[in-house]
């Protein structure tokens, strides 16, 4: 499967985003729902220093959330080679950006002593959890049109990165009697999942016209077979298509962290660092498919049917058969 082209003629050019500051976090969720984080923090430290207790609670987030889609259709002359047969087409890439970073920071710190005896009495105590996430995906999508908006195949690549961790951290006194006694914690985990590369390919056995025909009528259906054919009765339309075949490759990997240390064991009788753990291990694989597009929708189905909470009311949903099926209100443009 080939395919080359030449020249030059851009057209059709959409870029569009939506971003999130998620430093805005605590007056939005004040927006939406009425409640003031802040001033319930503030009001809880209040009280509790009328109580005699020294407390101090803070939380923080930062980071943004961003997506940006950006989609360009080359009118430039191409060929397809399917089956060992060309056709002329242009194509419509489509790029998807996804950028997601968060870094939620939380910390308690409180105290309290009685120094009306002899002997003081009290304790203090830190905890502080921090949380981080991150994500970057990338895709690129290149469809091959004709003119007439009819499908000949799809091209995609993928990438994935994302990370997650939280870190747990605690610090606590207790004094009382003439005695003391400390306490330590740190507690880390994370968690990551990588695809640094994944293509998938779709050819079509013949071109199909997906984008006219759904963009005209407001309820289809469409379905694999072994003859193309479009049927229509008023607003209704059956589509059947050649499903082709789809051929890929993909790597991926995926890893843990855990680590705790920290804890006082001397205390106790135990050596320093006894019960300190670490432990990491990371899972990588590669393959590939190559398969026929049919047998790969009837795959997908059987999983939607053993879905106890499948949505029947779906815009787009599954049927047996490979089928599919469009509905929509109002006039769609086939561009």
């Amino acid at each position: 499967m080939t395919v080359s082209a030449q020249g030059e003629s851009i057209q059709n050019e959409v870029a569009y985003g939506i971003e999130y500051d998620w430093s805005n976090l605590d007056d939005d969720f004040d927006s939406l729902t009425g409640i003031n984080l802040n001033e319930i923090l503030s009001r809880t430290m209040l009280a509790a220093t009328d109580a005699g207790l020294t407390l101090t609670v803070a939380q923080l987030s930062t980071g943004s959330s961003n997506i940006y889609v950006e989609s360009a259709e080359d009118r430039t002359a191409t060929t397809i080679e399917i089956d060992d047969e060309s056709h002329s087409v242009w194509t419509r890439a489509t790029d998807v950006t996804i950028r997601h970073a968060v870094l939620f920071d939380s910390a308690l710190v409180t105290e309290w002593i009685d120094s009306s005896g002899s002997d003081p009495t009290g304790f203090d105590g830190y905890l502080s959890v921090d949380s981080e996430n991150a994500v970057a995906v990338d895709v690129n999508m290149i469809e091959y049109l004709d003119d007439d908006y009819n499908l000949y195949g799809i091209d995609m690549d993928f990438s994935l990165a994302s990370e997650v961790s939280v870190e747990y951290q605690m610090d606590a006194g207790l004094e009382g009697a003439g005695e003391e006694f400390d306490f330590a914690l740190k507690f880390g985990t994370g968690f990551d999942l990588n695809v640094p590369e994944a293509t998938a390919e779709w050819r079509l056995g013949e071109k199909a016209p997906f984008f006219p025909v759904v963009s005209t009528y407001e309820d289809v259906e469409i379905e694999c077979a072994d003859d193309a054919a479009l049927t229509t009765s008023g607003s209704e339309a059956d589509l059947k298509i050649e499903c082709g075949t789809l051929e890929g490759d993909y790597s991926v990997s995926t890893g843990f962290t855990f680590d705790l240390s920290d804890i006082p064991t001397e205390n106790f009788g135990m050596d320093a660092g006894l019960l300190d753990i670490s432990i990491s291990d990371e899972i990588s694989s590669t393959g590939g498919w190559d398969t026929d597009m049919e047998d790969f929708l009837e795959a997908d189905d059987d999983d939607d049917e053993s879905d106890d909470h499948h949505d029947e009311s779906d815009e787009h949903h599954h049927h047996g058969d490979g089928d599919y099926h469009h509905e929509h209100s109002g006039d769609d443009e086939s561009t």
